[in-house]
């Protein structure tokens, strides 16, 4: 009968714990398949070096000028919009022991002389807790990086603050309640249209939001008249008045009717040692706009394969840079976990997971931010 340290050395030795750390589509999907909203906006793409130049750029297209038939046509410079600035990727990681339930259960599975593959799978499936840990944290600092411009790395007690651009009138601070019935918040909306426009792109791609900001936008009575969401009341229909609250999808097919998407939901929490936190603070509404850059081309092309990579609707401003460890130089970029068996009196399972990383913006003025919606 095969034990925990033999199953866990085969494992090893066939480097499954490492290379299920890094196959590119567990980056989208979360425990409970809870979806990484922010990893299709800034996807993953591994780095040789920990410390780079970005010299990122994106072409623009420039119109073509009338000649006649003998002439040559004229030469015209590419336009382009560049950014070149210095990443330096940091170190996360998580420890974990295996929890007494799925130790016995491996426990028994073994006494029954189960499949090794059915074993196998169980010590996968820990290996992948410590996965979520490393991937959890890389969406935290996404969302960080795009609502606030700022990641904080903090090692021990002292604190790293990771500066991110932030244009004029990229991120607000909203004063005006989208909750006053005297206050209409669609000319909020369509200024972003506006600034998308100012800054070469042709629209808004993405809105996304808490469930918060959706619940004011259905109440406001200014809302409300807007997408149609009255009845006729009263002798011969002489008043109107509201409905107690607008169908969603009334909101969407006016925003779609005046060229913006439909507002994406994105309310998940995780969990540390402190509790559960939002990704996302309530009172917050994010527009990515129309950058034409797709989720698998700001992947490594080799990596992506068949694997089902989620659209990004155009809509990517940058990506997660994943370097190499130290002391695993010789695998190369890439998360790196393993798993250990210590015998003993008190036996136990315990992994760790390593990983080089940060979020860098391509398209820093690809979006915009709300926040202090109320």
């Amino acid at each position: 009968m095969a034990d925990f340290a033999t199953v866990i050395q085969n494992l090893r030795d066939d480097n499954q714990f490492i290379e299920a750390a890094r196959v590119p589509d567990i980056q989208f999907f979360g425990p409970r398949n809870r979806r990484f909203l922010a990893a299709e906006l800034m996807p993953e793409q591994l780095r040789e070096n920990n410390a780079y130049r970005e010299e990122d750029f994106h072409l623009i297209d420039v119109v073509a000028s009338d000649i006649d038939r003998y002439s040559p046509p004229p030469f015209k410079g590419s336009f382009v919009r560049a950014g070149q600035f210095l990443v330096e990727l940091g170190d996360s990681g998580l420890s974990l022991q295996m929890g007494t339930a799925m130790y016995s259960r491996i426990v028994a599975m073994l006494g029954r002389a189960a499949s090794m593959d059915r074993v196998a799978a169980q010590f996968l499936e820990f290996n992948g807790s410590i996965i979520n840990g490393m991937l959890i944290h890389n969406e935290r600092q996404r969302w960080d990086a795009i609502r606030n411009a700022v990641v904080n790395r903090v090692i021990d007690e002292t604190t790293e603050v990771v500066q991110y651009p932030n244009s004029s009138g990229q991120r607000v601070a909203l004063v005006d309640a989208w909750s006053d019935p005297t206050y209409d918040p669609i000319p909020d909306f369509f200024a972003q249209t506006t600034r998308a426009s100012e800054l070469g792109y042709p629209g808004v791609a993405r809105i996304i939001a808490t469930q918060d900001v959706v619940d004011i936008l259905q109440a406001n009575p200014l809302v409300q008249d807007r997408i149609g969401n009255v009845r006729v009341v009263g002798a011969a229909g002489s008043e109107r008045e509201f409905r107690d609250f607008a169908d969603v999808s009334q909101l969407d097919a006016y925003l779609r009717a005046n060229r913006l998407p439909a507002i994406e939901v994105f309310d998940e929490t995780y969990r540390d040692q402190d509790g559960s936190h939002r990704y996302l603070p309530t009172g917050t509404i994010i527009f990515i706009y129309s950058t034409g850059r797709q989720t698998a081309d700001l992947m490594e092309e080799e990596d992506v394969g068949e694997l089902f990579i989620p659209a990004n609707g155009g809509a990517g401003i940058g990506y997660t840079g994943i370097g190499t460890n130290a002391g695993h130089e010789d695998l190369g970029p890439g998360r790196y976990t393993e798993l250990v068996f210590h015998g003993g009196t008190r036996p136990a399972v315990v992994g760790a997971g390593v990983q080089k990383g940060l979020p860098v913006f391509t398209e820093p003025n690809g979006f915009a931010v709300y926040t202090n919606i109320h």
